[in-house]
């Protein structure tokens, strides 16, 4: 019988090249009833009826060919063809995907073919949503008469600012689904949170093509559905990672990360100081480190020498909260480009971070002190070497805050030259002050008008400064009404909130 099916299989295809169609019909028809287990027959009756213009019968011996052979490709790309050639594009799609599935790109010619075809069903899938948008309502959709190339652009613009766009732009329309579905660059941006985040996380590791660049999870009470698919990510393509209100084992994700400029670590716990060394140190082209922890976090062994310690060249944001031992930390950094410093209730004496900061950060332009002990001589030393501080908060602050203020407005003479304690300021914050009085925020406020600096000093001042823009002195209980008044009048931006008892619904603005 094996020999009678391979005589009748080659006068098929010999009948086939001369394009005898009908003979060779015969001759497959013949193979298939000695011998209806051999997907070749049926590939070639399919390719037959392709060829004879009856796409329904060779849909038929294509599928049959797709149950013998399933993993070959030649069933799926012969039905992407006919589905394409009666007009089914969305079948035709999923075909050509499967075929595309099936071939490797070892064999160039066969892998080429079917990129063309899988590019051709995609071009008249967007012609068809096209035409099927135009007679429903030509005018109210212009968009969608532009150039592919065109839309693309559109895209690329709106997507760096707005990293949710294409999950939106997904649910606009069939049209706008094609577009965003086929750029895995537009799904490099996942955030993860307690609404089904297993599913989430699969869909866009597919349309990503593995390729996450920017993750986010957040609020998750607990990683186990997600740590298969996380150990299957390529971590290494991350460049920014948050990691917020969960517990991540990072013994086993910080080897893997090494292109991060931004790293955010808002957790219950921060991984081991040696695991977090390793991961700055593995991470040099950082520019922007959030820690924060509601346990205490102590660093395991004596600060590293400096000579051994972390440079970090990139680095301007650095945000520090919660009891961090992060005196400790910051003697194994140096960080000379830092320009944004945020320390919110950290564990150490904010004097001594700063002062453990390599080297002194000059080129701070903003610094937030929020809840933190410090002494006043010290933080005062160190304010008087931030010469291009724009932005300043030290609030929730039992100390005395009036020798702060005062030093603000303090000039020096240094080098034969007046020199006023950071000159640029524009912007001050000195809320949640109790001891704080009206005295101090006027001397300082007057330190920066030129025509009372003037008479202060007996003609121009020597020094430099810039005009304060704004500052927010909410609940200081000893700065009398009248100095909100005066500043009213100077600054263009007062923030003066007193809460009473009577007034505790919705304080008093001024």
């Amino acid at each position: 019988m094996t020999s009678i099916w391979e005589e009748s299989f080659r006068k098929g295809v010999a009948a086939f090249r001369v394009s005898n169609f009908e003979e060779a019909l015969q001759c497959f028809d013949e193979a298939i009833q000695l011998d209806g287990t051999r997907y070749k027959a049926y590939d070639s009756r399919a390719a037959i009826y392709e060829k004879l213009g009856r796409p329904k019968d060779a849909l038929r011996d294509s599928r049959k060919v797709i149950e013998l052979a399933p993993e070959l490709q030649h069933g799926y790309a012969r039905s992407a063809r006919l589905f394409f050639d009666i007009g089914k594009y969305s079948a035709a799609r999923d075909m050509i995907h499967y075929a595309l599935e099936r071939v490797s790109e070892d064999v160039p010619a066969r892998y080429r073919e079917l990129k063309v075809l899988q590019h051709t069903i995609a071009s008249a899938i967007s012609q068809s949503e096209e035409m099927k948008l135009a007679k429903k309502s030509p005018a109210k959709f212009p968009f969608f008469k532009l150039p592919v190339e065109l839309v693309y652009q559109v895209f690329d613009h709106v997507i760096p600012s707005d990293k949710l766009f294409p999950a939106t732009a997904c649910l606009v329309s069939s049209h706008w689904r094609v577009f965003t579905l086929s750029r895995p660059e537009y799904w490099c941006y996942l955030v993860l949170s307690r609404r089904h985040p297993v599913r989430k996380m699969t869909r866009w590791l597919e349309r990503s093509r593995n390729k996450i660049t920017e993750l986010r999870i957040t609020s998750i009470e607990t990683v186990g559905n997600l740590s298969p698919l996380i150990s299957q990510m390529a971590l290494s393509n991350v460049s920014s990672l948050i990691v917020e209100y969960l517990t991540v084992d990072w013994k086993v994700v910080a080897p893997q990360l090494h292109l991060l400029h931004t790293l955010v670590i808002k957790a219950s716990s921060l991984p081991q100081p040696s695991v977090l060394t390793a991961l700055l140190g593995a991470n040099t082209g950082l520019e922007k480190l959030v820690l924060g922890t509601e346990k205490s976090w102590e660093r395991l062994s004596a600060a590293i020498p400096i000579s051994n310690s972390i440079l970090l060249p990139k680095l301007v944001h650095l945000e520090l909260l919660g009891p961090i031992d992060v005196a400790g930390l910051m003697s194994d950094l140096r960080v000379p480009a830092l320009v944004h410093l945020y320390l919110y209730g950290t564990l150490s004496r904010a004097d001594y971070i700063m002062e453990a900061i390599h080297p002194t950060p000059t080129a701070l332009t903003e610094l937030s002190i929020r809840n933190c002990i410090f002494t006043t001589a010290r933080i005062v030393r160190i304010l008087q070497q931030l010469t291009k501080l724009e932005k300043v908060e030290i609030t929730l602050h039992g100390g005395d805050m009036n020798l702060v203020v005062d030093a603000f407005s303090q000039i020096r003479y240094e080098e034969g030259e007046e020199r006023l304690t950071c000159p640029l300021l524009r912007c001050v914050n000195f809320s949640h002050s109790p001891n704080l009085g009206g005295g101090p925020i006027v001397r300082f406020v007057k330190s920066r008008m030129a025509d009372i600096a003037s008479n202060m000093g007996g003609g121009h001042p020597g020094y430099c400064f810039a005009m304060l823009e704004e500052i927010c002195i909410d609940h200081c209980p000893r700065v009398d009404p009248s100095v909100a008044e005066w500043l009213r009048e100077r600054v263009e931006r007062v923030s003066c909130v007193y809460m009473t008892r009577k007034e505790m619904q919705g304080g008093r603005f001024m």
